[in-house]
């Protein structure tokens, strides 16, 4: 059976076109914050500003998938840039 086509960078126009089309504002960090980091919705919505660490690009996530809570990798200022624009 023959390999798929690779559909990476239509997704990533997909996903720069979707940004794009987010008003600055909470709903776009939100969004940056679910696509780069991962998190869940309910996760981001819970977070706080003492909750993320600058200098290892970390956030602390509470209250978790099964209750639990960990750190999660900050996406890059880059990262949202380039989606932003």
């Amino acid at each position: 059976m023959p390999d798929a086509p690779d559909q990476s960078p239509k997704l990533l126009d997909q996903v720069r076109q979707l940004f794009a089309a987010l008003s600055p504002g909470p709903n776009r960090l939100i969004a940056h914050l679910l696509y780069g980091s991962g998190l869940r919705l309910s996760e981001a919505l819970r977070l706080r500003v003492k909750e993320l660490d600058v200098g290892t690009s970390r956030l602390h996530v509470r209250d978790g998938k099964a209750g639990r809570t960990g750190r999660r990798c900050c996406p890059s200022a880059s990262t949202a840039r380039s989606g932003a624009t």
